[in-house]
């Protein structure tokens, strides 16, 4: 009696019309009607088709067992597998071990198995690559015209020309990516520039394109990962830009499913486009220049992905300030007194220690800072032979990088990008030439004082400010039933020696013109 096998395969639990239970009974039918023993029955819960056959524990286990069988029965071909090149590779070793595929819904038979299965694989592998090569063209076509096809990236937007779309700059969101990396290029923690986006309610990357596409935005926050996302892609250069996926493994290598039994794949950073030629896809004028890029992805690598606790104000002394008791952090607080709503700055280790009013020691800082750096020159370090080099080489790793990974997936194409790497393997060894030369590094005033830089930063960038120059405000508890500010508690220190020197140097000068 010719002996059947029974491979069952459901990517979801609920479907009624493919479950497990329809699909054995669809085939013990078959098998009956010809006579042919049951073996055992192979089953795939929740596993795609997309998924290969030997990385699935029930047809693993049919493909061992194949010198036993005779037929191997489906309810269905695309329970066998829903990729072409897996069912082909299915079909030929069970022709290898003598086995046939069987459907129970009549379309495979024992006697056209061979032909039909050959002919419907045909049909499909066709129409993939028809849809492949008419993608292809599409895409094409849309990068040798500097196009879009998609969404405007973030400090951009879409105008329509010549029956295509391109991108421009976006006045609006440009400033604030611009304003973003300066504030992280000084400094300031991913958690305070989100905390500060979200208290200024300015609209994330998805709620300001519903805008622009005129539909009601729905409420979003801005996270670490958004903020992240956005200043690293290489599109604020006007790059095109791509986002590739990797599908998600276990310990043992195997796919992981999502709950609709789909492989589950996870979206890696934002990478550049290259031409053919090995040049970079540069469509549209770029919101940061090469350096400034450069300088904001290495400051955000430099710090990581830790968890630090947002600020929870904008207040510039908040954590900045020191109790002169404990020297525990201060930390900005609210309380309302017959309606009336007070700042308050306090120690927060032990509620006894030391309190504050916030608008007094803002205004006390604030004055001290002024009178005591106003005419201290903020400088730069300015190359004067040779130049910065650490942007370009940057970009030509990169592009070299990516032809070489297009040369290992097609090795056809060597011969045509072999000229244009080796041109980029010039270009690199000549930067790093020009990087290596002796350099003289001289300090050049910018023309704005530190006193100027503090009139327009922010709550969070004058906090910045203070903590790079190294500047301690501490404060000593006050005596009980005293009303008002007392300057004698509060002790400012510049503890960064660059700074206390000149701001000793600025006093004495003072003190002599006196």
């Amino acid at each position: 009696m010719p002996v059947a096998a029974i491979s069952i395969r459901v990517s979801h639990a609920d479907q009624a019309s493919v479950s497990v239970v329809t699909q054995e009974r669809l085939c013990r039918d078959l098998c009956e009607r010809n006579g042919w023993k049951v073996h055992k029955v192979y089953v795939d819960e929740n596993v795609s088709g997309a998924v290969p056959p030997e990385d699935r524990d029930g047809m693993a286990e049919l493909l061992a067992d194949l010198p036993h069988l005779d037929y191997v029965v489906s309810a269905k071909l695309d329970r066998l597998s829903r990729r072409t090149s897996h069912l082909l590779d299915l079909v030929e070793t069970f022709k290898g071990a003598g086995v046939k595929p069987v459907t129970a819904d009549g379309e495979i038979t024992p006697h056209n198995a061979d032909n039909m299965i050959g002919l419907f694989a045909w049909l499909a592998q066709l129409e993939r690559d028809r849809i492949r090569e008419r993608t292809t063209e599409s895409r094409a076509e849309v990068l040798a015209s500097g196009r879009v096809n998609n969404n405007a990236p973030y400090g951009y937007r879409i105008v329509r020309r010549n029956g295509g779309a391109f991108l421009e700059i976006d006045p609006e969101t440009a400033d604030t990516v611009r304003d973003l990396a300066r504030r992280s290029i000084d400094g300031q923690t991913v958690a305070d520039l989100v905390a500060w986006l979200n208290r200024h309610k300015i609209p994330t990357p998805r709620m300001h394109a519903a805008k622009v596409a005129g539909r009601d935005p729905k409420p979003a926050r801005w996270t670490a990962a958004t903020l992240r996302t956005m200043l690293i892609s290489p599109a604020l250069r006007g790059i095109r830009t791509k986002y590739p996926r990797e599908e998600v493994r276990d310990a043992d290598g195997r796919p992981v499913l999502d709950s609709k039994g789909r492989p589950r794949v996870k979206r890696l950073p934002p990478a550049e486009c290259y031409r053919p030629d090995g040049s970079l896809d540069v469509i549209a004028d770029e919101v940061l220049d090469a350096a400034t890029w450069h300088a904001v992805r290495e400051a955000l690598a430099s710090r990581g992905f830790t968890r630090k606790r947002p600020a929870k104000t904008d207040s510039p002394l908040s954590r900045a300030a020191r109790c002169g008791v404990c020297e525990g952090p201060m930390h900005h607080s609210r309380s309302t007194v017959k309606g009336r709503s007070w700042r308050y700055y306090r120690c927060s280790a032990y509620k006894s220690c030391t309190t504050v009013r916030a608008d007094y020691l803002d205004e006390h800082v604030d004055r001290w800072f002024r009178e005591t750096f106003y005419g201290l020159h903020v400088y730069r370090d300015e190359i004067t032979r040779g130049h910065d080099v650490t942007a370009e080489l940057a970009d030509t790793e990169r592009a070299l990088e990516g032809l070489t990974t297009a040369i290992e997936a097609s090795p056809a194409s060597a011969a045509v990008l072999g000229a244009r790497v080796a041109e980029l393997d010039a270009r690199r060894s000549a930067l790093v030439a020009e990087r290596d030369k002796p350099r003289e590094v001289v300090r050049v005033a910018t023309g704005e004082t530190y006193a100027d830089v503090w009139e327009r930063a922010d709550g969070l960038g004058k906090r910045a400010l203070l903590e790079d120059m190294g500047v301690t405000v501490a404060v000593a508890r006050g005596q009980r039933g005293r009303h008002g500010f007392d300057p004698s508690r509060v002790t400012i220190a510049v503890e960064n020696p660059e700074y206390a020197d000149a701001a000793d140097a600025l006093s004495a000068s003072l003190a002599d013109a006196a």
